[in-house]
């Protein structure tokens, strides 16, 4: 064997060596781990009716202690901002706002001296503004079916006896935000979604 020849096997060698372990490294979970499942969610389930629903969320709102935790409130029918905001009166936190079966919306909290209704006013108006250049603009929403909430036990069956609410799906108090899953729940007269949200 000649001294190329040798070359040409080192360095076939050492590249099927690298390909080897680059294989190999692919099936690392360090580099390509998915999230835990986290087995918290609210809303509808597939194939469940929406009276089975209703009776579900209302069973969540009866173990409901005193503690501050998570809910998701459905309304009757889809709701105006100012509305909505009469409707939640003294909730202490609002954390997300659901537009017919679109995805949920982080909301910031009122700046000082505004209302509820200013922050879904500004929430609408730039959904409407992402929505509304382009070749087939979108007008902003106006309504919503659903927003998640902050607040007590007590607080949250009493905002389940109010007659624009359909259902208050509470979460167990130790649910942490950005950690449980959302499916919003089809109510008459709601849009599907909207475009692009």
């Amino acid at each position: 064997m000649n001294r190329s020849t040798v070359h040409v096997w080192a360095a076939t060698i050492l590249i099927i060596l690298v390909a080897l372990v680059v294989w190999v490294a692919s099936f690392d979970t360090r580099t390509h781990a998915s999230p835990g499942i986290n087995g918290d969610t609210v809303g509808i389930e597939n194939g469940e009716s929406l009276d089975s629903y209703v009776a579900r969320a209302d069973a969540t709102m009866k173990e409901a202690g005193a503690e501050e935790r998570f809910a998701l409130v459905t309304f009757t029918r889809p709701i105006d901002a100012g509305h909505a905001a009469t409707v939640l009166g003294d909730v202490q936190r609002v954390s997300a706002v659901i537009i017919g079966r679109g995805a949920p919306i982080a909301l910031p909290e009122p700046l000082a001296g505004e209302g509820r209704d200013a922050v879904f006013h500004r929430t609408f108006n730039g959904i409407g503004q992402a929505l509304g250049t382009g070749q087939f603009p979108v007008p902003a929403p106006e309504e919503m079916t659903a927003v998640v909430v902050w607040d007590g036990g007590a607080e949250l069956r009493e905002l389940a006896n109010n007659a624009e609410v359909l259902a208050v799906e509470a979460l167990p108090p130790d649910a942490a935000w950005g950690q449980f899953g959302i499916r919003p729940v089809p109510i008459p007269g709601a849009a599907e979604s909207v475009p692009g949200v």
